[in-house]
């Protein structure tokens, strides 16, 4: 399946989860990944490649600023859209790209705060 860092995510009801001979935890995978919804790999280990998380932590608007923090690959590029309602189908706008760093997870964009709007982060 197609996540947020790759195609080879697994579904939650895959054959491939929780059917490794050890524990995420003793396998240093406990905080990383193989389920497209990005929750940690938990008891025994899924069989699969495990991601990094990828999540959207928080939003937050402080003077005319909206500053979205997510938990982010160092050297991925990610891409930030931007929406005025969700309805079917959502019209999204490209706000901005970004690739990330080794020392940054929150990135800001410039914009009224004054307009409720959503927003969702991508890879290319």
């Amino acid at each position: 399946e197609e996540g947020p860092l790759g195609s080879f995510y697994l579904d939650s009801d895959s054959p491939c989860v929780d059917r490794g001979s050890d524990t995420a935890e003793n396998l240093a995978l406990a905080s990383r990944t193989t389920i497209r919804t990005s929750e940690r790999d938990s008891g025994t280990v899924d069989m699969g490649f495990h991601y990094e998380r990828f999540e959207i932590k928080e939003v937050t608007f402080n003077d005319g600023r909206v500053a979205l923090e997510w938990s982010s690959t160092p050297r991925l590029d990610y891409t930030v859209f931007r929406s005025s309602s969700l309805g079917a189908p959502a019209a999204w706008d490209m706000a901005g790209e970004v690739t990330a760093s080794w020392t940054r997870e929150e990135y800001s964009l410039d914009e009224s705060a004054a307009t409720k709007r959503f927003y969702r982060v991508s890879r290319p």
